[in-house]
Formats: structure tokens, sequence, C-alpha cells
């Protein structure tokens, strides 16, 4: 009797999970997914639908054909996101695109960062570069690092992390590249004489007189570090003197020793906010100080072929985000 009841009851339990998942069920018709010459899609799927697996790709012939495609929703599909993606009301978002030379799946961050160009290295190894741009939503942030950048024979680059401020005492703090609406990234093949990889702000400008170097070029638009009401009250060589100094630069040894001559204190204070300290402390708080602009070194050749190559850009779950085709 015991035994006969435990079977009844689980086989209750069975019947209900089947018939409220079935209700749950939703096949994706062609006609669900806009777009005729796509070629496959990625189900995305939300945590507790996930099992093993977070990803579900299929192929769109699939759907053109009638094959059965069927997820977990509690209702139907909802509306479109961008041009790269459909989302249910119960979160499972439907990534679609179209790659032109392969059928890796897809992404969720799909058509949110764009693989600009690639310079493969010379005959000497020197030169490799690959230029990365966000487009995100006002508020809308991804995590690039642990990305993956890789040829059709090898992966030249894994997305390192950066300096995420760069203060005048030299104690950087480093984390993950987070990117925001409007940034760009460049990665270059090489080393670099700066401390390591970071996102510009509008005082690096004076950097350059810090760290030497003719191929590594940085933001130069530093705020002027004085106002027209402070000059007109300065001698007029005085005046000449700082006028003619790009906002920029540190001023010379032999500038500051003329400016000395005129005996003015405000002449020389002004002269001395020519420096990256002086314009760190006096904007860290503007918010505009952080400049769209990420710099990475990787320290080697990105070996891109000198000729033609398909490079993707992966996420860590080395689903395609974009690729580049040369």
């Amino acid at each position: 009797m015991g035994k006969f009841l435990a079977i009844s009851i689980i086989g209750l339990v069975v019947f209900i999970i089947v018939a409220v998942g079935w209700q749950a069920l939703k096949k994706i018709e062609w006609g669900d997914i806009s777009g005729s010459t796509l070629d496959f899609f990625t189900i995305k799927l939300p945590p507790e639908l996930r099992g093993s697996a977070e990803y579900q790709t299929t192929k769109m012939a699939d759907i053109k054909n009638e094959v059965p495609i069927t997820i977990t929703t509690s209702g139907g599909l909802g509306t479109s996101v961008g041009n790269n993606s459909v989302i249910t009301n119960s979160g499972v978002t439907v990534v679609v695109g179209k790659l032109k030379g392969g059928n890796e799946a897809l992404s969720s961050a799909f058509g949110k960062v764009h693989l600009n160009g690639v310079h493969a290295p010379n005959t000497s190894g020197i030169g490799s570069e690959v230029s990365l741009s966000a487009s995100l939503n006002s508020g809308e942030k991804i995590n690039i690092t642990g990305w993956q950048i890789k040829t059709n024979f090898r992966t030249v680059a894994i997305i390192p992390q950066a300096i995420l401020d760069f203060p005048p005492s030299g104690l950087y703090k480093k984390g993950d590249i987070i990117l925001e609406q409007g940034n760009s990234v460049r990665i270059y093949g090489r080393n670099t004489v700066f401390p390591g990889n970071f996102r510009e702000n509008k005082c690096m400008g004076f950097l350059s007189s810090t760290y030497k170097t003719s191929v590594d070029t940085i933001s130069t638009n530093c705020p002027q570090p004085y106002n027209s009401n402070e000059l007109v009250t300065l001698p007029g060589a005085c005046q000449t003197i700082i006028r003619s100094i790009w906002r920029c630069q540190t001023p010379s040894v032999e500038k500051v020793n003329e400016a000395a001559r005129y005996n003015s204190s405000l002449c020389r204070e002004i002269l001395d906010r020519f420096n990256y300290g002086y314009c760190y402390n006096h904007h860290r708080g503007d918010s505009d100080f952080m400049e769209k602009q990420w710099r990475v070194w990787y320290g080697l050749a990105l070996e891109f072929d000198r000729e033609h190559d398909r490079v993707l850009l992966l996420d860590k779950d080395l689903k395609v985000v974009d690729e580049y085709i040369y």
C-alpha cells in the first residue's frame, strides 16, 4: 500500500510538472524573428532555465524549414531591442545577427562592441594594432577584460586590465576595462614607456614630458590653468610668456627664469600650475574628467596576417561579439 501510494504521488508530481511546463513552451516561428537574410541566432536563457548551458544556438534555416524549436517562456515574444535581439517577457534573449565568414554562436554583446580596424605588423614585427569602439545606450556598461581577439589560425590577444585612476602619486589602481557609451579602445602590439594600460583623462597631455615617446600620442585637451581675469593684472611681458605656453606643456626653465625677473608672485604661481599634479587635483571631480579613449599595450606583436584574415572579437564565453574581414 505504501509503495503504491509513493508511486502515485510521484506520478502526480510528474504530471503537474509536465502540464505546467507544456503551457510555458513556445515555438519560435520564422515570423517572430525579423530579417530574412540572417544566418542563425543564439538564445540566451535566464538563470532559472539554463541548466548546464547558458546559450542555445539554432540555425536560422531550421526556423525557415519549420523545424520545431522551443524555449521556456511565460508568454509571447516581446519587442525588438536594437537591431540585434528580441527579448521574451520571461527574460529569454534571442540574439540575431549575420556573420560574413562563419556560423559561430553570437554573444549577447553582439552589435555592442565593434572591431573598427586592424593593422598587421610589418616584416620587422612592428606596427600591429587593433581598435574597438562601443555602441551602448546611455548608462549601459560592458566589461571587456578577458575577451579574446582571434584570427583564422590563432588567438592574437586576451584583453587585460588597465589603470583606472592615474594619480600624480603613482599609486595606481588597476581593474577591468569597462566600456561606456562612446568609449573606444586602441590595443598596440608593443611595449610602452607608460606604467600600464589606462583610460585617458583630460590632464594626461602633461605626461608627454614625463613619459617621452614619439609613438604613443595621448590627449592634448588639458584645461587652461588660469582665467583671463588673472592675466590682466600682470606685467605685459609676463602675460606674453604665459600665453605662449601650450596648455598641456610644462614651462621650460628658461621661461620660468625669465618670468622671475618681473618680480610678480602671481606670474610665477600661474607658471607653476602648468603640470599634471595641479591639473589632476583641481579637475579630478569634473564630470568630463575621464576621456572616452582607453589605451592598451599588449607587449607582443599582434600576429595578424599581412595580406588577408578574418578577425573575431570573442567574449569570455567565446561567443562572437564582432568580426572584421580584410
